[in-house]
């Protein structure tokens, strides 16, 4: 899809621990992650649990709307952690048996764009998605030009 390779593959559940929140826009995304994870590395940092890589960011969007996201943040935490306090909780990040993705190396201000050739993929691919979208930080320990972040949208299952 142009700038953006184009990959169907399979999930795998994960155990995170995620707090949401929700934006009328698009554009305050940013501003809501740079509340959320602090609040997630904190609650680890206070029990001296190391979060593992990769972190997440999840969109659920309704009806393909463009207002009113639901954001999650989500850092992955070994088997053994469970915590539900103060808006923090652990949860399954679920499977998906099939999500269109791609990788984008650098900022995300690159997302929105990346975002939006996987959606006229699966649009033109006769696909369906759920609704749900990710962002999944496979690299994001240096300068935000250099990170590497896997965006995942969600598909619907093929009935057989």
């Amino acid at each position: 899809m142009g700038r953006y390779d184009v990959t169907v593959k399979p999930i795998e559940a994960r155990r995170v621990v995620a707090t949401t929140g929700e934006v009328a826009e698009f554009s305050e995304i940013g501003e809501l992650l740079g509340r959320l994870y602090p609040k997630l590395y904190a609650t680890l940092s206070r029990r001296g649990i190391a979060a593992l890589e990769p972190s997440y960011a999840i969109y659920e969007h309704s009806d393909g709307a463009l207002s009113a996201v639901r954001v999650t943040a989500a850092l992955s935490v070994p088997d053994d952690v469970t915590i539900d306090e103060e808006g923090v909780t652990t949860i399954e990040l679920a499977s998906a048996a099939r999500a269109a993705t791609t990788i984008v190396r650098g900022s995300p201000e690159r997302f929105h764009e990346a975002f939006q050739a996987l959606h006229d993929w699966v649009t033109s691919s006769g696909e369906q998605d759920t609704g749900v979208d990710r962002e999944v930080y496979l690299d994001s320990n240096g300068p935000r030009e250099s990170w590497v972040t896997e965006l995942q949208v969600i598909l619907q299952s093929r009935a057989d």
